[in-house]
């Protein structure tokens, strides 16, 4: 539900927005992202809280996603990972007006 709420807020910012689904793999984001130029993607983490593979996944998507692409993430599960997000480089929300903000300041 969070990352429809989010797809549901960057349309309403005037984002082109392509909302792929839940449980999507890393490849497949980046894949889509590569293909269509995309400037942001974004991804809510939610359940299992204490997943160890996350700081491993976020690594690869960030890896695989276009230099140019920003990767933007939220979702309960995604203070937990506050270290791995940062030095990614990628951005934290923790609420939708957040995102927004966020998202502003990417035009």
């Amino acid at each position: 539900l969070g990352a429809t709420m989010a797809a549901v807020t960057a349309a309403q910012s005037g984002w082109n927005v392509i909302y792929l689904g839940a449980n999507v793999p890393v490849e497949e984001i980046a894949f889509t992202a590569d293909c269509k130029d995309a400037r942001a993607a974004a991804i809510s983490l939610s359940y299992p809280l204490d997943d160890p593979r996350v700081p491993d996944l976020l690594t690869e998507l960030r890896q695989q996603l276009p230099a140019s692409c920003h990767l933007l993430v939220g979702g309960i599960a995604s203070n937990r990972h506050l270290r791995v997000l940062e030095s990614l480089g990628a951005l934290q929300s923790d609420d939708l007006s957040q995102l927004s903000a966020q998202l502003d300041r990417l035009r």
